[in-house]
This record gives C-alpha cells, sequence and structure tokens, in this order.
C-alpha cells in the first residue's frame, strides 16, 4: 500500500488527545528503598490530514483523515535516587509492553483502508527533576 510521505509537505498535522496512567507501587523501605513497580496505559492519538491534489480522478476531495491512534500497555520497573548537588531527582526505569497502532492508509486500489500494527517494545530511560 502507499503510506504517507512525512517530509513532502503535503500534510497537517494538528494536536491530538493523549494521557497516561502509570500509578507507582513502592515496597516498604529497607533494602528496597526507592524501588518501584509500575502498569502503566498510554494513549496518543495524531491528527493528520494528507492533502492530495491529484485524487480528483475518483470523486474525493483530495483531503484525507489519516490519524493515528496508538495504545500502549506496559510493566516498568524502577529505582529513585536523590544525589546531594542541586537536590538533584533520578529515576532510572526499564520495561516490556505491547503497542497496538490503528490508522489509514491507501490500498493498491487507492482505497483509504483502516489497518492494525500490534508489536511488543521495551523501553528504557532515566528522568531528571530538580527540587527546588
Amino acid at each position: 500500500g502507499n503510506s504517507i510521505d512525512f517530509h513532502s509537505g503535503d500534510i497537517t498535522i494538528t494536536p491530538g488527545l493523549s494521557f497516561d496512567f502509570a500509578p507507582r507501587l513502592y515496597p516498604k523501605e529497607g533494602d528496597f528503598e526507592g524501588f518501584y513497580v509500575s502498569p502503566t496505559y498510554r494513549f496518543r492519538n495524531y491528527n493528520i490530514v494528507s492533502h492530495d491534489p491529484y485524487s480528483d480522478y475518483k470523486q474525493l476531495t483530495g483531503d484525507y483523515k489519516m490519524n493515528y491512534n496508538v495504545s500502549e500497555i506496559a510493566f516498568i520497573m524502577g529505582l529513585q535516587t536523590e544525589g546531594y548537588f542541586w537536590e538533584v531527582l533520578w529515576d532510572w526505569y526499564l520495561g516490556v509492553g505491547y503497542r497496538t497502532i490503528n490508522y489509514k492508509e491507501f490500498n493498491d486500489l487507492d482505497d483509504l483502508v483502516d489497518k492494525k500494527v500490534a508489536r511488543p517494545f521495551i523501553l528504557g530511560g532515566v528522568k531528571i527533576g530538580f527540587s527546588f
């Protein structure tokens, strides 16, 4: 199928809905101080309109809503530590999850059809916070 060329300049992207639900569960103090586990759900919507000036031969308007909806469910483990220089807070995390992407794409007959891609993913990183 034909997908959107995000570098062509023939698309418009506007803000969409996004939310993240990630409660953190901290074990009791002791050897595991600062350690947490977090079941996570994230949703993002990308509002994309493709402008195709050559689509009039199929009696279409030339503007196609190509919204991408991304849903993720993950399990994250992390460690929060505090530095002594400027009260810097560090949050180190690692997790695994499953991502589902729903979108629209042109097929070989130039019809706009719904598509779905689902795959596992690994995430990791660090967040830095400053206390003031």
